[in-house]
């Protein structure tokens, strides 16, 4: 008999888990995976639109997939935890109006969706600033993200110059050319560093931090820890929207997307916040009388046979 693995709830129990509601979405379902760099991709990082997608972290891993030796073909979101739909019933509890979990339309600042003085809208889009968040604390923006990879630029460049003559092969073609830190173009040859679109695979624009992720073998706990420090997402989150899934052979299994935000609420709701209303909000599972959520919990307890 299969385990049961209920995401979204907030509960721990037995066969519950609550952590997997802030995984990507693309890593159950990879159909919910965007590399689009058009504005409506709110995932990828509105510095970045401009230059073509090729470049950027969360895509780096495609430069690899034609080698099963090379560990860095794995440094994505996308399909991460596809097999877990063979060794558990997977239930998606996630919730709509989440504010932690809830994406901003563009690319969220460190304080966007903030009220001051208003500690329930603190936590707004906060799963949306860590991911777009990454790369960027050396950049000197984002003093919450990361010094890993991400969208964070290792040096300052000029994209697609119409022919560039690459520092590493000598061959000519559209890539990048760097310019000097103060902004000086065309910098000396000894000084300059160019690279093609298809030696991106070596030669990164993106931060080139960690080491540990610049080398063939990589174990996957680094492999976890990379991505979670420095590979952005390009999917929602699993707890807050409807995901799909598939069994080994790509047959889709049973709809189990529950969304807690519509689950009725016969005593009506103990609160009416004045920016986020009635919605179901992260923690309301456990911050709520179960006076107002018992309904939810007939759900977990049937859906997880725990009665």
């Amino acid at each position: 008999m299969k385990h049961k693995l209920i995401a979204g709830t907030g509960f721990i129990g037995v066969l519950l888990v609550c952590a997997v509601r802030a995984f990507p979405a693309e890593a159950y379902d990879p159909s919910l995976w965007s590399d689009s760099p058009d504005t409506a991709n709110w995932m990828a990082h509105e510095h970045w639109r401009d230059y073509t997608n090729i470049c950027w972290s969360a895509k780096w891993h495609e430069f690899f997939v034609g080698d099963p030796t090379d560990d860095r073909r794995k440094l994505t979101w996308k399909d991460r935890l596809a097999s877990v739909s063979a060794l558990t019933e997977l239930y998606n509890y996630y919730s709509s109006g989440d504010e932690v979990l809830e994406l901003f339309s563009g690319t969220p600042s460190s304080n966007e969706g903030m009220e001051f003085g208003d500690t329930l809208t603190w936590s707004r889009y906060a799963w949306h600033k860590q991911e777009v968040h990454k790369g960027r604390l050396s950049q000197g923006i984002a003093p919450e993200g990361t010094s890993w990879a991400g969208w964070g630029f290792a040096y300052s460049y000029i994209y697609q110059e119409p022919a560039v003559t690459s520092s590493w092969s000598g061959a000519v073609g559209p890539g990048f050319h760097m310019i000097t830190p103060n902004g000086a173009f065309y910098p000396p040859a000894v000084q300059t560093e160019s690279v093609l679109f298809s030696e991106l695979g070596e030669h990164p624009v993106f931060l080139r931090r960690p080491a540990s992720m610049f080398t063939s073998t990589i174990p996957v706990a680094t492999q976890n820890e990379q991505l979670a420090r420095g590979l952005p997402a390009l999917s929602g989150p699993t707890g807050g929207q409807i995901v799909n899934i598939k069994d080994a052979a790509g047959n889709p299994l049973p709809n189990r997307n529950i969304n807690m935000d519509t689950v009725a609420r016969p005593n009506g709701w103990g609160r009416n916040h004045q920016v986020l209303g009635t919605r179901w909000l992260h923690g309301d599972l456990k911050a709520m009388a179960f006076f107002y959520n018992h309904k939810l919990f007939e759900y977990v307890t049937a859906n997880g046979g725990l009665k």
